[in-house]
């Protein structure tokens, strides 16, 4: 009984919203240092020029894990830069690029070098059938964006589930928003820049958190309105250099408009569009009515 009890509860979907999250947070505290200052940052990392060689994949599937020594000894070796563009979340088919690789100094490579980088780059990403929480930050919010997705479908019509599951993703974003989303850079021991790892920016994981629930969910005021007051907690959260609520701001109210809504709806989000600007704008007023 007190198993059938346990399994009651552990399959609710409150209770996974929650272990999501927890498990988004360790995921998030582990791997992602908290955001610096803008100003006397370290700059833009180095982009690969015209002539880079492109680092194909040779193992298909999401990669998993990300063996960052093993990347910066063939950097060194090669005396050369990389840039890997495969990240833990996104997905790589075996003979597309995953990154590139140019000399550092100038110099072209030999047909040697090219082979061995295209060989250990491949081997320092690991891949699996399916995502996991190890190295990928972006992978709670998936799950997450999941569920509201299901809430919504025609077949549940579930906006509660769908408005819980925001509130979770809000959550995330704004500890996002606080950490250093910028490309990992490795550097030698004579610290010049020898791995770049990019990484989904916050404007990238809000689209993920965002795009399909303003798809399912544009007829639906309550996820509207959640939105919007995602929107707002996560303007708040960010700084003045990063607001990549605007985008979505812009998203919201062309949705919104859209909409055949109740006068009370309407004006209900139309205040919370508002309060979003005046959040990105660095003031917060109290809502007089939530």
């Amino acid at each position: 009984m007190l198993f059938l009890s346990h399994l009651a509860r552990e399959i609710r979907v409150e209770t996974m919203m929650h272990s999501v999250r927890a498990a988004a947070d360790r995921t998030i505290h582990r791997l992602l240092p908290e955001r610096a200052p803008a100003a006397g940052g370290p700059g833009a990392p180095p982009q690969p020029p015209a002539d880079a060689v492109l680092l194909p994949v040779l193992k298909p599937g999401f990669p998993t894990a990300v063996d960052e020594d093993a990347l910066l000894e063939a950097a060194v070796e090669a005396d050369v830069v990389l840039l890997i563009d495969g990240d833990p979340g996104s997905s790589l088919i075996t003979g597309t690029p995953m990154g590139a690789a140019w000399p550092r100094a100038g110099q072209p490579f030999s047909h040697e070098t090219r082979t061995g980088l295209v060989r250990k780059a491949a081997e320092a990403v690991s891949t699996g059938a399916e995502r996991t929480e190890a190295q990928d930050v972006a992978f709670g919010l998936r799950q997450l964006t999941d569920i509201t997705a299901k809430a919504l479908s025609p077949g549940v019509n579930d906006p509660t589930t769908a408005v819980h599951a925001l509130t979770h993703a809000s959550a995330l974003l704004c500890e996002l928003a606080r950490r250093d989303l910028d490309p990992r850079v490795l550097h030698d021991g004579r610290h010049r820049v020898r791995v770049v790892l990019r990484r989904p920016d916050l404007a990238d994981l809000l689209d993920l958190a965002l795009a399909q629930p303003l798809r399912y969910g544009a007829a639906e005021p309550a996820v509207l309105i959640r939105v919007a007051m995602l929107l707002r907690e996560l303007a708040w959260n960010s700084a003045p250099d990063q607001h990549p609520p605007i985008a979505a701001l812009d998203r919201l109210r062309s949705t919104t408009a859209g909409q055949g809504f109740h006068a009370t709806e309407h004006d209900r989000l139309t205040e919370l569009l508002q309060l979003v600007e005046q959040a990105l704008a660095g003031r917060w007023t109290y809502d007089r009515t939530h």
